[in-house]
């Protein structure tokens, strides 16, 4: 069963009350819900990398297929995909989230997921290829290039927008067009700000502060003028 609407209302007091209340409250069901995503997903994450890798060498992320070989693969794994996630979320639907029905739905998407996301990607490299997002490689490469840190500043923004104390507490407050805006709106100036910041720096304030923890002193961080 999903939540009632009294812990609805409970999960959302204490969201919009505070980050130490929420923090507080979320520590024992997050300690729980690590721990066992760590037993489940051990291998799951480790075969994924492999498979990256292997994707990798094979010139699937490097551009080295042919246009014909990427649209058959997004044609057969798009479609697959979706038919397996869309069956996992119309059974927890349709049973009302029991946790005895679960696991089918797990498993699901537990493969679904992974057959999709390889279409996704089949379908990125083939656009990628043909030159339509030309326009706006460089803002995509260079907000890539800064990954860690507009993982940590999206958070951070997320944060401050929904959670209470010192946020403004919009927890349950936004409906799902309003979430959508404010996602494309943070999108959109992690696309601006990143090529901005590298113009002037080598890599953005937390892919510096990793790089040089990696080699134990502080790598050059200034672009020097040409």
């Amino acid at each position: 069963m999903g939540y009632t609407p009294d812990r609805v209302a409970e999960i959302t007091a204490i969201y919009q009350a505070g980050f130490l209340d929420r923090m507080g409250s979320n520590a024992v069901t997050a300690l729980f819900g690590q721990l066992f995503q760590l037993v489940v997903f051990s291998g799951r994450i480790a075969g994924v990398m492999l498979i990256g890798m292997a994707a990798f060498r094979s010139g699937f992320l490097t551009l080295g297929w042919s246009s014909q070989r990427y649209t058959l693969s997004a044609a057969i794994t798009i479609p697959l995909g979706v038919l397996l996630c869309g069956w996992q979320a119309s059974h927890l639907i349709a049973t009302e989230f029991a946790p005895s029905e679960a696991w089918k739905a797990m498993l699901a998407q537990y493969v679904g997921s992974l057959i999709l996301a390889f279409g996704y990607a089949s379908a990125i490299m083939l656009i990628a290829q043909s030159g339509w997002l030309k326009p706006v490689m460089n803002l995509l490469a260079c907000t890539g290039r800064m990954a860690f840190t507009n993982y940590l500043t999206q958070t951070l923004i997320m944060t401050f927008i929904f959670v209470g104390f010192p946020g403004l507490g919009l927890f349950g407050e936004v409906d799902r067009a309003g979430q959508a805006l404010i996602v494309l709106a943070v999108w959109a100036l992690q696309l601006v700000w990143s090529p901005l910041w590298l113009s002037t720096y080598r890599f953005g304030p937390m892919e510096w502060a990793w790089r040089s923890l990696t080699y134990g002193q502080a790598q050059p961080w200034r672009r020097i003028s040409q």
